[in-house]
């Protein structure tokens, strides 16, 4: 509607339940009272998370009245991104001509997104450096622990090495305590 004045709303599914309709499309319609005036539903909007994800979905009722207008969502099509500065132009000229002192502002919804899932990205980053971390350490606890089975074998290494093992032999005998450990 061309006016600034509440003369129907558009509600989601979500305030079509919590109203008392089994189907959400029964509210379409009806009268919900605002003051002393009833105002119909006109629509009904499938629910759709406009906050993070570990936020529940509430109840919502879309109308147009000044007084209570912040936000216009517009659809721009993504294969005409090159176009998005003139479009965007124009609908500030429209949107100054009909409301000349208020400003105008915009953002992009994938930004707004982006921003709500920014501390778990800080954490998934920490993550990241943590398990570096960890696994640098453990391995040099390995190293620490052949070099010690290394030195508290050191004779019996000397003795097989005189008696004709291989390198690869006594390699193979001390990796293999490790490798019971690891597993």
């Amino acid at each position: 509607a061309k006016s600034d004045s509440l003369s129907e709303y558009v509600i989601n599914e979500s305030l079509a339940r919590h109203l008392g309709f089994a189907e959400p499309a029964a509210a379409i319609g009806k009268q919900l009272i605002k003051g002393n005036k009833q105002i119909p539903v006109t629509g009904v909007i499938k629910d759709y998370y406009f906050k993070s994800l570990h936020n529940p979905i509430l109840p919502l009722a879309y109308f147009s009245e000044k007084k209570y207008q912040s936000t216009i969502h517009i659809e721009l099509d993504m294969t005409q991104s090159a176009a998005w500065n003139n479009t965007l132009a124009g609908i500030e000229r429209e949107y100054k001509s009909i409301y000349a002192g208020d400003e105008f502002a915009y953002s992009f919804t994938d930004d707004g997104i982006a921003l709500f899932y920014e501390q778990e990205q800080r954490i998934s980053k920490l993550l990241r450096w943590a398990t570096g971390v960890t696994v640098l350490i453990s391995c040099l606890g390995m190293l620490g622990l052949v070099i010690y089975t290394i030195n508290h074998r050191r004779k019996e290494i000397g003795i097989r090495k005189v008696l004709g093992a291989s390198v690869a032999q006594l390699v193979h005998l001390i990796s293999f305590d490790s490798i019971k450990l690891v597993l």
